[in-house]
């Protein structure tokens, strides 16, 4: 019976017409992680940022 279940109270349960949480941070993420990569040595960040995500999907040789 929805709504019953005190750590999931109903009025929590469909809310496909709102935003998820956290949507309104994502800049701040962003920001932050693009920061952390100016710290690093350049092929390293070039790594982190492009070349590893391109080997784990399979598409290599495609990086600049």
């Amino acid at each position: 019976m929805i709504g019953s279940d005190p750590v999931y109270p109903g009025y929590q349960i469909h809310h496909w017409d709102r935003p998820d949480t956290g949507w309104d941070l994502l800049a701040r993420i962003m920001r932050f992680h693009r920061r952390w990569l100016r710290g690093l040595p350049a092929e390293v960040a070039r790594r982190v940022r492009l070349a590893n995500a391109l080997a784990f999907f399979g598409v290599e040789g495609r990086a600049p």
